[in-house]
């Protein structure tokens, strides 16, 4: 027997129980692939911790449908645009305000956008720029259809423009970084703001998003 068991052994024999501290160190065996030999390593109590506390995390996804998409003026919404509809009857956005109320304290992980229409987006937004928000209302009781009832809690820097020369666009963009931070009992809202009106805003444009627990 080895003098680290041996000493492992007496430990236990004895019951010596100590609080571990977050500099202490952990022998962990690993192998490189399953043909390989397994290798002893040293690892931290609080590197272990974060590891844990990483996948523990709540992540939870969403998918909604922008189904004005590209309105400007009298039709867009009091967000100044177009806002998601999740999971809802798709419908005109005039007189109602797509939104998600927040089940935990969280934060925008990661947001997708994709145009899932046959017809070319460059073929009927003109000179338009599409930007892309988030909005935050914190009164669980408040009329959404009220501007004043939200403020805007972050960007993404993702724009479209018919220059960038892209018929069918789409992005990802990881957003953990930005603290777009929302509270239990909180509404969020993500809209799609136009410079000017597209020729035809009824096209379907899809959005994904992941919200990761703090």
């Amino acid at each position: 027997m080895s003098n680290t068991s041996q000493d492992m052994m007496g430990l236990l024999s004895r019951a010596d129980v100590k609080t571990p501290k977050a500099t202490d160190y952990i022998t962990i065996a690993r192998k490189s692939n399953s043909k390989s030999k397994i290798q002893t390593e040293l690892i931290t109590v609080e590197g272990l911790m974060n590891l844990v506390q990483d996948s523990s995390k709540i992540r939870n996804s969403y998918s909604g449908t922008f189904i004005n998409f590209g309105v400007t003026g009298g039709g867009a919404d009091v967000l100044g645009g177009d806002t998601v509809n999740w999971g809802t009857e798709l419908n005109t956005a005039v007189d109602h305000l797509g939104n998600l109320m927040i089940m935990n304290d969280c934060k925008v992980s990661k947001v997708s956008v994709k145009w899932s229409s046959k017809l070319p987006i460059r073929s009927i937004m003109g000179s338009a720029v599409v930007s892309f928000k988030f909005s935050k209302c914190t009164n669980i009781m408040a009329d959404v259809t009220d501007a004043a009832s939200w403020t805007t809690a972050g960007t993404v820097t993702a724009q479209w423009r018919a220059s960038d020369g892209e018929d069918f666009p789409g992005f990802l963009e990881v957003k953990s970084a930005d603290n777009i931070n929302y509270a239990v009992g909180d509404l969020l809202a993500f809209t799609a703001s136009t410079s000017s009106g597209f020729s035809n805003t009824g096209e379907d444009v899809e959005v994904g998003l992941i919200l990761e627990g703090l």
